[in-house]
């Protein structure tokens, strides 16, 4: 309507300093654009729109760790806020499920998911969990010296696992004789020595 031609001038937060099709803006960032119209026997016209856009796209994650060595029972669980339904995702590192949103029962390593929303914007995380070593023991022991008496001696070393140790020993009555890696003034009998580390 009116008559041509017109003038047409925008204002915005993202409005170029020289539109070339004064008809049409793109590219345009969130917020509020008003366009005035006049045409040749000044006669105006205005609107404004506005622009909205998506949060920003958020990950967080539950870990767990892996517990012991050679028993891959660490998961990776995702909760995905923001940006636009729905996502996809897409994980690298020892036996993942490359497209699965959460990962169970991987061992210690490095890995890396990429998280894509509808209008392919990403986010990327990364993640190590911990490589459990060996628990390994060796026990030396003192036995009684004389008939009768209660002086033996029994000592654990303990290497790999993770610190603090939590260790007992036990009679073969299954009664508790001490929680430490030595255990001394013993009786003859048999023994069972029982250790967990801190992952376990």
């Amino acid at each position: 309507g009116g008559s041509v031609p017109y003038k047409v001038t925008w204002n915005g937060p993202d409005v170029p300093l020289v539109v070339a099709d004064s008809a049409h803006l793109s590219d345009l960032g969130a917020g509020i654009y008003y366009v005035y119209v006049s045409d040749a026997n000044e006669c105006k016209a205005d609107s404004f729109r506005t622009i909205i856009e998506p949060s920003a796209l958020q990950v967080s994650s539950v870990i767990t760790e892996n517990q012991c060595y050679g028993v891959p029972s660490g998961s990776i669980q995702l909760s995905v806020v923001g940006g636009s339904p729905a996502y996809t995702y897409t994980w690298s590192g020892p036996f993942v499920n490359p497209n699965q949103k959460d990962q169970f029962n991987i061992p210690g390593g490095l890995y890396q998911v990429r998280v894509q929303d509808a209008n392919q914007c990403e986010i990327s995380e990364h993640y190590d969990l911990i490589k459990p070593t060996e628990l390994d023991v060796s026990v030396s022991q003192t036995d009684v010296s004389c008939f009768g008496l209660s002086d033996g001696r029994l000592h654990a070393s303990i290497v790999g696992g993770s610190k603090p140790y939590v260790v007992k020993w036990e009679n073969q009555s299954g009664t508790l004789v001490v929680n430490d890696t030595i255990a001394e003034g013993l009786p003859v009998g048999t023994y069972t020595l029982t250790i967990v580390d801190s992952l376990s």
